[in-house]
């Protein structure tokens, strides 16, 4: 089978941001299961020149380039400046050019490279990528993996208090309608994302959870009780989730901690930081750790970390990643309902609500034994469940299903 891999213009390994990790656990799985993949990367000039500093100091991405069986990346052109007028004609028309800017371009570039490569599958990452596919006329399989329903992340990022917000949604909702109807099947790491496609008329959804291709050597016997007690959120803050659900914890949790016991550590780009999490970040004496690309360097075993998202977002490729590393995990039950397996509530602390951290948190505060119980269960969890040898069949079965 000849698989053609389309990605956006940014770095295919697991370390340097959610997305990433994403297309690194699929990169991985087709490879394993179909050989080397043809690559084709859309890029914004904007962002480049991050991508390419961070992929030259990587030795995974290095590696990703030397897999593939061919690479190309197409770099985008600028976004063109519309009248309000058109744009809001655009919108009613042509939900889908409103909404992915760069379908048009995008679309062109794509035909070309399918002719050239004559694949027998076609995967792509992302709804806005997708876009351009649903405007070819392809007898060729495609599978769309998806990240976030975007309409739904417009609600909860900028809420739906005027018409103009109502009148976005709306359009976006559509574009991705028209989108998820015509993908043959659609790949996601949530349960509550597959429902939301459904709802939305996709022909197929499957849930794939987030994986990785190795897990970390359990921690070495010792004890917790050796180590200062952090508090960690991990994620940019770019990020809706990240920043509304920290948010809420610095507004409702934070003020009954006392930072004497535990230093809330933040991991994660904070270079745009706003008000009011600045100001709030500030009043909690957070250290902010910014982007770590070694995460062993911050994530030290038997911590406690949160997910306080009230919201079924944002937590997909963290809780691997803070089981990976021996974390003591506490979250809201919404954070996680979207990959729920069977024992997650023995291996981490699952509330109701927001309001039931601080007792939760003192009281692991103050049982180093208990994390250490916690840390060393999360971290079996991950090797049974969040690796690839533990997904595999699941990607073989689907895409069998699809191209027999």
């Amino acid at each position: 089978m000849r698989v053609l891999y389309i990605a956006p213009g940014e770095p295919i390994t697991p370390d340097y941001s959610g997305a990433s990790s994403r297309y690194y656990q699929n990169f991985a799985a087709l490879t394993r299961l179909y050989g080397a993949l043809d690559v084709i990367r859309l890029c914004d000039p904007r962002k480049s020149a991050r991508t390419s500093e961070f992929e030259q100091q990587s030795s995974v991405a290095q590696q990703v380039h030397h897999q593939a069986n061919s690479w190309r990346d197409v770099a985008l052109p600028p976004e063109r400046k519309e009248s309000r007028l058109a744009r809001m004609w655009q919108s009613t028309v042509d939900p889908v050019g409103y909404e992915f800017k760069f379908t048009p371009q995008i679309c062109s570039a794509l035909a070309a490279q399918i002719k050239q490569h004559d694949p027998t599958l076609i995967w792509v990452e992302r709804t806005e990528l997708a876009a351009a596919l649903i405007n070819l006329d392809l007898s060729i399989p495609w599978i769309l993996s998806q990240h976030d329903i975007r309409s739904y992340i417009q609600r909860i990022r900028s809420g739906s208090d005027t018409l103009l917000k109502r009148w976005n949604q709306f359009a976006c909702q559509r574009a991705e309608t028209l989108i998820f109807r015509a993908a043959p099947l659609i790949i996601t790491g949530a349960s509550g994302d597959a429902k939301r496609s459904d709802a939305l008329g996709a022909k197929r959804v499957e849930v794939i959870p987030m994986a990785y291709d190795s897990t970390l050597p359990a921690p070495a016997p010792q004890t917790a009780a050796d180590t200062p007690v952090t508090i960690s959120h991990l994620g940019s803050l770019e990020t809706t989730a990240n920043r509304v659900g920290l948010e809420a914890y610095l507004r409702v949790v934070q003020p009954q901690i006392r930072s004497a016991d535990a230093v809330l550590q933040i991991i994660g780009d904070d270079s745009r930081l706003r008000e009011p999490i600045q100001s709030l970040l500030s009043a909690a004496k957070a250290d902010l750790k910014g982007f770590v690309p070694d995460l062993s360097d911050v994530l030290h075993p038997f911590n406690i970390a949160i997910l306080p998202y009230e919201i079924d977002s944002g937590y997909r490729t963290k809780l691997p990643v803070l089981f990976n590393h021996a974390q003591a995990v506490v979250t809201t039950r919404a954070a996680v309902s979207g990959m729920w397996l069977d024992g997650l509530d023995q291996v981490c602390v699952v509330v109701e609500r927001l309001e039931d951290f601080p007792q939760v948190l003192t009281r692991l505060m103050a049982n180093p034994a208990e994390r250490e119980r916690l840390g060393r269960a999360a971290h079996a969890f991950c090797e049974q469940h969040f690796t690839l040898d533990a997904v595999i069949e699941q990607y073989r079965s689907v895409i069998d299903s699809l191209t027999a």
